[in-house]
């Protein structure tokens, strides 16, 4: 009686699965199947409510919403079940948070039946079914006859055509048919300018990251690599179209393990805090743009991490230092110089492992900045009652690094205004999903393609808009293969930036002389020390820069492509509140997310995919809610933001 779907080996690339994140099929993303080919091809969306299976054979799940169509239950019937399914089907429906599921009905094809495959693409399917539902992270077929809904196996295809959650999907489908021209990506669309990176120069001593920094406060971003025999600044020389060597002219002589630039003297202009392993060092900028050092007046023998944050009733810039016990709250006390004190009494994360690097930002929505303090097994949050005051801290155990070096960024990568947190670890990416009011939940198994194409040995990440979408992608630098980007499908869900991006496909990362032969061969060691993707040169488009393992900068010069990229450059200026401050916008009526911008060297990037208005929005701690409208034409735009 029923069809059974067809699995042909053309189809597309999928592991069997049963249960559980670590076994999720893979797919190869679909361009002539995304979520907006599903949702236009449906006479029928439903969010269900469907409880846990006993020993019934059929089921009518509750209807608590019709996205499309008729609000009718379908009859599921579960007899068309092979034996080995049914207990896993059973489990994913007892095993699903809140018990939502999706259920789509129509009649199926792909609108690309002769597209070519490629790295990134799935094969063409040649047969759909007559349903889908989307249980917690998983797809099912079901056949309808005589107005019965039997439910036959996994679709491990449908993984091409969305690797996610069902929260997020139900969130997809709402825009495809909210928007009047949806867009869901199957491919990054962006590629670098030149078949061989730019080599900027060789740093001595060994690189503990990378920084693009608006010291001089316009808009013009320079290369910080920080290493702990010498810092070096490199500049976009527009004259020769590369970049050259800016440290000498700047007179910076900062030895740097880590490092933070802001405003610490209140002259207006951008200073570095750089700890060299010993002790903290203050690099004032002078009025001519060089540098002076000055000692901080703290002492800070272990140092992890440093990030910058408002403090007072002014919010002038402070650093938030983390050790191996409370982080401490250096408050500026004139001329560079700082005072210190715990942010909080009692170490509540003593019991929790291994600590890593704070992240300052505002996690909770009510503009204050807090303080999230990550750990092997948990993290705890320090929530801001004031700009520099903090609670007692909260540990949340549901989260946590797990053993090994860990780096921290923030992104808004489900686009709803909450700042989220991606996680480079030894083990590979993890990514925690801002639920609102300052709780996470782990949320690495629903992130398409970076759940299983993302390596180990992580070493840092950072937020990125690639290919000017408004969509914020992951960069990942590894420390022992090429780096790699992800770019966001929307609502948590990515796909890996094959060619001509990613390095390693495109045989892209850089060569090395051979002592014996003199000739260029391909290196042995393929880690990086850090890396960072900016718009240097000013275009519009993200540029990749990379620090390998034996000093070597490279940059990696993005294409602006046959347009000229639009997007709106948000900045928050060094003689103004330090914030951070989150700021979001929306674009034709599609929200475009949040950043955690800081002065000189965190502004918000809003891509854009075609001209017009933006809005944007921001609210500074003890302030009011602000609103800019841009009409962007022509180009890259910039917006500075103070307080009212």
């Amino acid at each position: 009686m029923r069809r059974t779907l067809r699995f042909g080996t053309c189809f597309v690339l999928a592991l069997t699965a049963i249960i559980g994140f670590g076994s999720v099929a893979t797919a190869l993303i679909n361009p002539g199947f995304t979520p907006v080919h599903l949702t236009d091809q449906s006479r029928q969306i439903l969010v269900l409510k469907l409880e846990p299976i006993g020993e019934e054979e059929r089921v009518t799940p509750q209807v608590i919403e019709a996205l499309k169509g008729e609000e009718d239950a379908p009859v599921l019937d579960l007899t068309d079940m092979r034996e080995e399914i049914l207990p896993a089907f059973k489990e994913q429906v007892s095993g699903n948070p809140g018990g939502i599921v999706l259920f789509y009905a129509g009649d199926f094809e792909d609108e690309e039946a002769d597209f070519v495959e490629g790295p990134g693409m799935a094969a063409p399917v040649d047969d759909r079914a007559d349903g889908y539902m989307h249980i917690h992270h998983r797809w099912f077929a079901l056949w309808e006859e005589d107005g019965v809904w039997y439910v036959t196996d996994f679709d491990n295809n449908m993984e091409a055509t969305w690797a996610g959650s069902t929260e997020m999907l139900r969130r997809a489908t709402r825009y495809c048919l909210e928007d009047p021209d949806p867009f869901i990506p199957s491919v990054v669309g962006v590629g670098w300018q030149d078949t061989d990176p730019e080599y900027v120069g060789t740093v001595e001593g060994t690189v503990h990251g990378t920084t693009a920094v608006d010291i001089k406060s316009d808009g013009t971003y320079y290369l910080h690599v920080l290493s702990d025999e010498g810092d070096r600044l490199f500049a976009y020389d527009k004259e020769a179209r590369r970049m050259r060597d800016a440290t000498e002219e700047f007179g910076l002589a900062s030895k740097s393990k880590v490092a933070a630039w802001g405003d610490f003297d209140g002259s207006g202009r951008l200073d570095l805090a750089s700890w060299d392993g010993e002790k903290l060092t203050t690099w004032l900028q002078q009025e001519d743009g060089t540098f002076q050092s000055v000692a901080a007046g703290v002492d800070l023998p272990v140092c992890l991490g440093l990030q910058v944050i408002g403090v007072g009733e002014e919010m002038r810039a402070g650093l938030v230092a983390s050790n191996q016990s409370v982080p401490v709250l250096l408050t500026p006390a004139g001329e560079g110089r700082f005072t210190a004190s715990p942010i909080a009494e009692a170490d509540k994360g003593a019991d929790l492992g291994q600590r890593h690097a704070c992240l300052v930002a505002d996690f909770t929505g009510n503009a204050v900045p807090d303080v999230l303090q990550p750990f092997e097994k948990g993290v705890v949050l320090f929530r801001g009652k004031s700009p520099g005051e903090f609670d007692d801290g909260t540990v949340l155990d549901n989260i946590g690094t797990g053993e090994g070096y860990a780096t921290l960024n923030t992104g808004d990568y489900d686009h709803d205004g909450l700042l989220d947190v991606f996680v480079s670890t030894n083990e590979g990416p993890l990514m925690w999903h801002n639920r609102g009011d300052g709780e996470f939940a782990e949320a690495t198994g629903y992130t398409g393609e970076m759940r299983y194409i993302a390596q180990p040995h992580a070493r840092m990440g950072m937020t990125v808009d690639i290919n000017n979408n408004g969509r914020q992608d992951v960069f990942i630098a590894y420390g022992n293969r090429p780096p790699q980007i992800f770019f966001n499908r929307g609502y948590l869900s990515f796909g890996h930036a094959h060619n001509p991006i990613d390095v390693e496909e495109m045989n892209l990362f850089p060569r090395e002389e051979d002592p014996d032969t003199g000739r260029m061969v391909e290196r042995e060691n393929k880690g990086q020390r850090a890396g960072v993707v900016h718009d240097f040169d000013g275009d519009g488009a993200k540029d990749m820069a990379i620090a390998l393992e034996d000093g070597s900068v490279w940059v990696y010069w993005r294409s602006p492509g046959p347009a000229t990229p639009l997007n709106v450059t948000v900045a928050a200026p060094p003689d103004g509140p330090t914030g951070p401050v989150t700021v979001s916008a929306v674009h034709q009526g599609r929200p475009l997310g949040a950043w955690n911008v800081v002065p000189g060297t965190a502004p918000a990037f809003f891509g854009m995919d075609q001209e017009g208005p933006i809005t944007l929005e921001w609210r500074f701690p003890g302030g009011e809610t602000q609103q800019a409208e841009m009409i962007v034409e022509g180009g890259p735009s910039r917006k500075v933001i103070r307080p009212e």
